[in-house]
């Protein structure tokens, strides 16, 4: 009967949402009633959660991929190579050819 009365009490506190204005014991009330997964912040009266985060790789990693260093005016190419991403580097021409498409190559200094 006890077990009984604690679950429909529980069931009885609103959730906390991001934006409400409560106050300090209103908002641990509801913070307790939480599951533990979960965080809230009361900043001047008002909750601040932050957004659920989820993650599903959909993809291999990237086996290249170009960073364009627009301010710098330059280009890097990073290769995966046993699981940790190196810089390839231009050869005398100042061309980096992709290792994984033929073809593929980019004149770094035009």
């Amino acid at each position: 009967m006890i077990a009984a009365n604690i679950a429909s009490t529980t069931e009885l506190i609103p959730r906390l949402e991001n934006g409400d204005k409560l106050t300090r014991i209103e908002f641990e009330r509801r913070y307790q009633a939480m599951p533990q997964h979960q965080k809230a912040e009361l900043i001047e009266g008002i909750v601040y959660m932050a957004s659920p985060l989820r993650f599903e790789s959909h993809a291999e990693p990237l086996q290249e991929y170009l960073v364009w260093r627009v301010h710098d005016r330059q280009f890097d190419w990073f290769r995966l190579n046993n699981g940790e991403y190196i810089q390839l580097e231009p050869n005398a021409d100042g061309t980096i050819f992709s290792q994984i498409f033929p073809g593929l190559w980019l004149d770094i200094e035009t």
